[in-house]
């Protein structure tokens, strides 16, 4: 989600199991996903609808099929609103203003949303940790890992090496009642909606060895309950750099982001453009 956002094109990180993953870099097995990257929701659908599927050589992929269906069959949505920190970005939030303003307009009702009072981000840092390291351990215990820029990537990578097996143990025990309690708001929500990423972009000539910040959304729903985000162009900050709006589904129901997605995109013509080379 974040990599759409910060290059200002539509992205969509599908259900967990509906893509097969056999070829691509393991990061954390139980979160790791493979989604379409493209100008817009409609191209997403259909590069989905080709790549979903069963794959016998990855036993995790489902039984499921996606079907795009790029007709709209309604625009009546029930859109919940996360609450956002704008302190590292303020900006987004008059473009994320803008968006709601476009998302109504186009027949959907917002409502505020909140998340269920469970330490969701702390749940997925610590199982991701523990899967990276047991995934890249070789490579956090050689000197390669020195190799790497950000320094914050290389200090996760080492710490993850002395995490402890009980708290692992714990957060796996958290981990399907926060799943639960984040399903359960699509009973009342056909998505949810925020800021792809609450921070602005980084630049090419950022220094990624002091590491980049910022904050990542909302993103950790998708990977901790995984369920299907899409995150759209919304407009560009005062840099001339790019921010996403974030749209979070219930389990395989990606047809119902990619609606909305379509909706806001016929109303807007940020998916059109670029991001400033100056």
């Amino acid at each position: 989600m974040p990599p759409a956002a910060f290059c200002g094109v539509t992205g969509l990180r599908p259900t967990w199991g509906l893509v097969s993953r056999r070829g691509a870099m393991e990061l954390a097995w139980s979160m790791d996903k493979v989604g379409p990257m493209a100008r817009s929701a409609e191209d997403c659908g259909w590069v989905l609808q080709a790549i979903a599927g069963h794959d016998p050589n990855d036993f995790t992929t489902s039984e499921r099929v996606f079907k795009f269906k790029p007709r709209a069959t309604r625009t009546d949505f029930r859109l919940g609103v996360l609450p956002i920190d704008y302190s590292t970005a303020p900006e987004v939030e008059g473009v994320f203003a803008d968006a709601l303003r476009v998302l109504r307009k186009a027949g959907m009702k917002l409502t505020r949303a909140e998340l269920p009072d469970l330490p969701i981000e702390e749940i997925t840092r610590t199982l991701l940790n523990g899967e990276a390291c047991a995934a890249h351990e070789a490579l956090i215990s050689s000197k390669q890992l020195n190799e790497l820029v950000d320094a914050g990537q290389k200090e996760g990578l080492r710490n993850s090496l002395s995490g402890s097996v009980a708290a692992f143990a714990r957060a796996q025990q958290q981990r399907e009642p926060a799943k639960r309690a984040v399903l359960s708001l699509f009973e009342k929500f056909d998505a949810l909606v925020a800021p792809t990423v609450a921070s602005v972009a980084p630049t090419l000539d950022t220094n990624l060895s002091q590491g980049t910040g910022g904050r990542r959304g909302y993103a950790v729903l998708g990977a901790l309950a995984g369920v299907p985000c899409l995150s759209v162009p919304m407009g560009f900050g005062k840099q001339g750099l790019p921010f996403g709006l974030s749209l979070t589904g219930n389990l395989f129901d990606e047809n119902t982001l990619l609606q909305i997605g379509m909706s806001y995109q016929r109303e807007t013509e940020w998916h059109r453009m670029r991001p400033s080379d100056e």
